[in-house]
């Protein structure tokens, strides 16, 4: 008889379950955690923070990560008016930037707050704007387009999703006499800035703000 031979079994051993521990909130391992939530911080410390990003802005090398910062405030830590009002005070005048290069970039921030905290921003536009003019008096060509495109984006920003007209001329109104005030103003490079900061303001205002405004202007 032909002998048969059973040749050994080619099953795989079975593996041993690996499992990843992480150390838990409480100090526990466990197979999960739950992340950790970032504290806020307290305002002093928000302050000081703050004026480290801006007066980064004055570096060339720095300014990407100063921007990132005063971006990142923004977004999580500016929870109510207190915070909205030392985070505004820094960017005042009163901290003053040596470079126009700094002064430019501490301009477009205004326009990130339009974006980022639309609703919050609201109540302090007009703090913004008295700002943003006081930097298109000093009559600076190489601050026009910071200045102008900063108050078109808030413009943008602040309209989006208000469908009501009146409510959208008087706001329209506010940024039109910021540069309406300054064509008479006796620096050319001024009312040049002026004409600018005009000029986007009614590139980005609703199309059902134009027979409004049409009127007001011309009366």
């Amino acid at each position: 008889l032909q002998s048969i031979f059973i040749s050994p079994s080619t099953t795989p051993p079975r593996k041993k379950k690996i499992y990843t521990h992480m150390l838990s909130a409480s100090g526990r391992f466990g197979k999960t955690s739950a992340r950790r939530q970032e504290p806020i911080p307290d305002i002093h410390t928000l302050k000081q923070n703050c004026l480290a990003a801006v007066a980064r802005l004055e570096n060339n090398s720095t300014q990407r990560s100063a921007q990132n910062e005063l971006k990142t405030i923004i977004t999580k830590y500016l929870t109510d008016e207190e915070r909205i009002t030392m985070f505004l005070s820094c960017l005042s005048d009163k901290h003053d930037l040596a470079k126009v290069a700094a002064k430019r970039e501490c301009i477009k921030v205004y326009a990130m707050l339009a974006e980022l905290r639309t609703d919050d921003f609201r109540p302090f536009l007009p703090k913004a704007l008295y700002q943003i003019k006081k930097r298109l008096k000093e009559g600076d060509a190489q601050l026009h387009q910071a200045v102008s495109e900063t108050v078109g984006a808030i413009t943008y920003h602040m309209l989006q999703g208000n469908d009501d007209v009146n409510s959208s001329l008087g706001l329209i109104q506010t940024l039109l006499n910021m540069g309406f005030e300054n064509l008479n103003n006796g620096n050319k490079f001024v009312q040049i800035g002026a004409a600018l900061t005009i000029n986007k303001v009614i590139q980005n205002m609703n199309p059902i703000c134009y027979e409004g405004v049409i009127e007001t202007l011309t009366q």
